[in-house]
């Protein structure tokens, strides 16, 4: 099979992209869980995903404070294994720990381990190739396969992941008649991301609930709010009447420019804002992506800067960009120049092209030497 399997951890939830088929036909799926395309970092016992955060929370009332209490950290060995089994079951694949048959790219944020590539290996998901958040939503871009800036222009990638930000800017160049991005500068990593948006919605619709909500409301209380943010990118207001709504004892209407104004928004968006600024003052486009580009706040500020192109599911882009990337890498730099972290809290996040030399063409499996127009996903 000609399949690559695209990852992105976040802190609380993982998206699992596929990619089957040549070049040109392929087939892109997000795996999921079975339940929800957001897959719910949480492992209990045998189960994984949203069956294990719901066992986690298990019976109790819905309340604030355990919001994120079912979170298992993403990077373990019981979850990634999970990750390696929803994949084997898609596939059709037998065994304790079958060979996929695919090929691995993971995204690694400023999170991520240092040892990334050896706990996915020792998972069952073999010895996956490493990308860079910011070089994830690049592939992203270029697998939609529309209009790109002219020679030399200056492209910003801007990812908001839950609980960081990452900023790196590229200069376009072409060459037989194919973009290529070279980094201009290092990364800058802003150490907040959009998971507390999330969770500011979700705290909003529990302080209007009664103490009998279940806790297992709480799951589906968090996909509403992402979809609330998809909503807020249309409209100025938009009423409550996901989860727990029947159970409000005051209706709850949600404010974009209300939102905005809270410090968990204001304080990250003017501090990206800010770092875009100072890394690319001259971009003739910025790229933004990740969860964070779910919601209106970023590509409101941004958009002073240069035009904001934003792919149609956001919270997915770095897992499908980490799919492409066997397909793009040769269009971008073989090694980024590194990350300076705008806040001692975020640790560097590693660079695509640590691991192995990159092999020659000839060792290069036939999918990763085409440079034809991509399919769009």
């Amino acid at each position: 099979m000609t399949g690559v399997l695209g990852i992105d951890l976040q802190y609380a939830r993982t998206v699992v992209a596929l990619r089957e088929g040549r070049p040109g036909a392929a087939r892109l799926s997000l795996l999921g869980d079975g339940r929800r395309t957001l897959i719910p970092n949480a492992c209990a016992d045998d189960a994984w995903g949203s069956a294990a955060a719901e066992q986690l929370l298990g019976d109790g009332p819905a309340t604030a404070e355990r919001l994120l209490t079912w979170r298992s950290d993403p990077w373990s060995q019981g979850f990634l294994r999970g990750v390696h089994r929803r994949t084997a079951r898609y596939l059709g694949l037998v065994g304790a720990t079958p060979a996929l048959g695919c090929s691995t790219v993971v995204c690694t944020g400023p999170s991520a381990p240092a040892d990334a590539e050896q706990r996915c290996q020792e998972s069952g998901l073999g010895r996956p190739s490493r990308i860079g958040a910011a070089d994830a939503l690049v592939c992203r871009w270029l697998a939609e396969g529309g209009a790109v800036p002219p020679d030399r222009a200056t492209v910003l990638a801007v990812v908001c992941g839950e609980r960081w930000t990452v900023l790196a800017p590229y200069q376009v160049a072409y060459a037989d008649g194919q973009p290529l991005l070279d980094r201009r500068a290092v990364d800058a990593v802003h150490a907040e991301g959009a998971g507390a948006w999330t969770d500011l919605v979700a705290q909003e619709v529990l302080a209007r609930c009664d103490e009998g909500s279940p806790a297992r409301d709480l799951l589906a209380l968090l996909d509403a709010a992402l979809e609330c943010a998809g909503l807020l990118d249309a409209e100025a207001v938009v009423p409550w009447y996901g989860p727990l709504a029947d159970r409000m004892f005051t209706p709850l209407a949600l404010h974009r420019d209300e939102l905005a104004g809270r410090p968990e928004v204001a304080g990250t968006v003017s501090q990206v804002q800010a770092l875009a600024e100072a890394s690319a003052p001259d971009a003739e486009l910025v790229l933004v992506g990740g969860v964070g580009g779910v919601w209106p706040f970023l590509r409101d500020a941004l958009a002073r800067l240069a035009p904001v192109w934003r792919s149609s599911a956001p919270a997915a882009d770095l897992a499908v960009g980490a799919a492409y990337w066997p397909e793009f890498h040769g269009r971008l730099p073989t090694a980024a120049p590194g990350i300076a972290p705008a806040s001692d809290d975020a640790s560097p996040a590693p660079a695509p092209s640590d691991g192995p030399a990159a092999p020659g063409r000839e060792d290069i499996p036939p999918w990763e030497r085409w440079s034809g127009s991509p399919e769009s996903p």
